[in-house]
């Protein structure tokens, strides 16, 4: 697979201006040969859930803006977005391609319960509350982590990817290696991320200060063996 990062700054909420943006890089990617260009996390909703009186319309807009892009991209893209659920910021991947979203996570939920209710054992994940994507896309089995529980489960559950793609969703923290992601590798979780689950682990991170937290961008690819492949 050839994989595209699109590390931007972003105005969380500026829909239209992020949507040309975005347009321009998917043009740019796919001019490239690229099969799967990843946004960051907050490029579209920022770091933190949108208060409960504002959040029917937020929604709204974005969903609008994901059904524009879905006209306007020129290939492939994993677009991340933030929603509030029961005042509780939660993340989600949207896989944009051939005019269509799928959220991935929300995906991953819904067959895994689909399983359950049909009486299907699931032995990857019997002993874990949490289920990940699992999405085969250009030869490529991935994963999608957004939280360092997400690649611990990654590791210690038998799911079958080859590349982990972290959609970080901490800001920088002088206390936390991992959260510079590409310039503090040698002291950071993921060379051991890379090496336990034998996949490569694609550091994705946002750009600039939204609300409180500064996010240092730093977007990386760390080989399985824990060679830097790109930063």
């Amino acid at each position: 697979m050839r994989l595209g990062i699109a590390q931007l700054g972003s105005l969380a909420g500026d829909f239209a201006a992020t949507a040309d943006r975005m347009s321009a890089y998917s043009r740019r990617a796919a001019d490239q040969g690229v099969e799967l260009l990843v946004f960051p996390m907050n490029v579209l909703s920022g770091a933190a859930g949108v208060p409960y009186v504002d959040r029917e319309g937020f929604l709204l807009d974005l969903a609008e803006t994901l059904s524009g892009l879905t006209e306007r991209l020129a290939c492939p893209c994993l677009v991340p977005a933030t929603a509030d659920v029961d005042g509780t910021p939660t993340p989600e991947a949207m896989l944009v391609v051939d005019g269509d979203v799928r959220p991935l996570r929300l995906s991953a939920f819904i067959e895994d319960a689909v399983a359950a209710d049909s009486a299907v054992p699931d032995r990857r994940h019997a002993a874990s509350s949490r289920t990940l994507p699992e999405v085969e896309l250009a030869g490529a089995r991935l994963g999608i982590a957004c939280s360092y529980d997400d690649l611990d489960d990654y590791d210690e559950y038998d799911y079958d990817v080859n590349v982990i793609l972290y959609l970080s969703t901490y800001g920088f923290s002088m206390d936390d290696a991992s959260s510079a992601l590409g310039p503090a590798l040698a002291d950071s979780r993921f060379l051991a991320d890379a090496r336990a689950t034998g996949a490569w682990i694609c550091g994705v991170g946002s750009l600039g200060c939204y609300d409180a937290e500064t996010f240092t961008g730093s977007s990386f690819v760390l080989a399985p063996w824990g060679e830097v492949a790109a930063q």
